[in-house]
C-alpha cells in the first residue's frame, strides 16, 4: 500500500532528523511561528513534546540518545516562554505542555526564571492569552512535579497568586 509506505518513510525521516543537532530548536521555531499553518504548528508541537521526553534528560527512563545540547535547550526554553500568549488556544496549550515537560526536569536549578516569568504573565491582566497560557502551564507543571518540588513552589507562587486574586482589576 503506497500510503502506508509514504507514512513509514516520513516517520523514519522524522526519527533520523530527531538525532540531528538543532532538531528541537527547529520544531520549536515552527510551533511558535504564527505565519505557519495551524496544522503544521500543531504537528511540530506534538513532535516537540515527544522530542523533549526522549532527548532532554539522560537519566530519564525513556531517554533516547543524543541528549539536547545546553545551548539548544536555552533557545527552546526562551522561544517557548515568549510564546505562551499565542492567540490559538490549542497551540497555547501545546506550548504549555512543552514548557511543563521541560520544567519538570529543569526547574528550579537549570531554569530559575520559569516561575517568575509565568507569574509576571499571569499578573498582566491586559494580556488575556498570556494569563490563560501561563495559568494552564502552571497547572500542567504542578501536575508533573514530584513532592520534593512543592516546598520550593509554594513560597514563590502563593504570594503572587494572592496579589492577583485580591487585586480589584
Amino acid at each position: 500500500d503506497t500510503a502506508r509506505e509514504v507514512r513509514a518513510f516520513a516517520e523514519e525521516s522524522l526519527c533520523q532528523a530527531s538525532l540531528q543537532p538543532g532538531y528541537g530548536a527547529a520544531l520549536t521555531k515552527v510551533t511558535v511561528n504564527k505565519e505557519v499553518p495551524f496544522g503544521l504548528r500543531q504537528l511540530a508541537a506534538v513532535l516537540l513534546k515527544q522530542f523533549i521526553k526522549q532527548h532532554w534528560e539522560e537519566d530519564e527512563d525513556n531517554f533516547v540518545p543524543p541528549v539536547v545540547s545546553a545551548s539548544e535547550k536555552v533557545v527552546i526554553r526562551q522561544l517557548l516562554l515568549t510564546s505562551l500568549d499565542d492567540s490559538n488556544g490549542k497551540i497555547r496549550t501545546a506550548i504549555g505542555m512543552a514548557v511543563a515537560a521541560i520544567g519538570q526536569n529543569d526547574w528550579p536549578e537549570d531554569w530559575p526564571e520559569l516561575l517568575p516569568f509565568l507569574l509576571k504573565l499571569i499578573g498582566d491582566q491586559s494580556n488575556g492569552n498570556g494569563v490563560r497560557g501561563a495559568l494552564r502551564c502552571l497547572a500542567l507543571l504542578s501536575d508533573d512535579l514530584d513532592d520534593t518540588c512543592i516546598p520550593k513552589l509554594v513560597p514563590e507562587l502563593f504570594p503572587s497568586l494572592y496579589r492577583i486574586i485580591s487585586s480589584p482589576h
